[in-house]
């Protein structure tokens, strides 16, 4: 630079340096706080994500097992029509003499999540997510479970 009088002045590049150092230690600083806040924010959402969908899976069969009961002791050819939405992480669905068992596929693994009915149950669910027409009907000797059309 140089002064009114045409002298030039010397830089000063450790002032300069100083000011960048400074700004680095900033932003690091920054980003030690922000990285690890992130991680531990979208590991709890994940974990909670998952709690509901087990919540909501254990509700469905339930709800199920309920109603197939009270069909059954109705008797042919009483039904009744249930809307329920099914998560995305339920992979399997099985109806096995008395027990309906959803199979839920998590970043934790996979589990089971089911009820067990007093009657007879067989059918078959796709595993599609979204809400769906569950007609649950009384079959004589056992209760049949199917997606509503």
């Amino acid at each position: 630079m140089k002064k009114e009088g045409g002298e030039s002045k010397p830089v000063d590049l450790l002032g300069k340096a100083q000011v960048s150092t400074e700004y680095i230690m900033v932003i690091s600083f920054a980003l030690l706080v922000i990285i690890p806040t992130t991680i531990v924010f979208f590991t709890q959402a994940n974990d909670i994500n998952n709690s509901i969908a087990y919540a909501q899976a254990r509700t469905i069969a339930q709800k199920m097992a309920e109603t197939a009961e009270i069909v059954y002791y109705q008797g042919y050819p009483a039904h009744k029509t249930l809307s329920i939405y099914f998560p995305e992480q339920i992979s399997s669905i099985t109806f096995d003499s008395r027990t309906i068992n959803f199979v839920m596929s998590t970043s934790d693994g996979e589990s089971d999540v089911f009820a067990v009915s007093s009657v007879n149950i067989t059918g078959s669910l796709s595993t599609v997510s979204g809400i769906k027409k569950v007609k649950i009907k009384a079959m004589g000797s056992v209760v049949n479970i199917t997606e509503e059309n």
